[in-house]
């Protein structure tokens, strides 16, 4: 059932396809301060995750 005699109309209601794919990020270089990061090529945030300290394990009493 079409509400316009617009030819278009059928392909408005049909859901969007994903034929787009994402491009290939290529790696960063050996050197750089995001080598080996999986983030590298996408929207880098300074500090970086991989700055931060892993937190002290608690002290065990005797």
């Amino acid at each position: 059932m079409t509400f316009t005699k617009n030819p278009l109309e059928r392909f408005m209601t049909q859901p969007p396809r994903h034929e787009k794919e994402e491009p290939v990020r290529p790696p960063a270089p050996r050197g750089h301060f995001c080598y080996g990061c999986g983030r590298y090529g996408l929207n880098c945030m300074r500090p970086c995750y991989r700055d931060r300290q892993p937190p002290n394990p608690p002290a065990q009493e005797k």
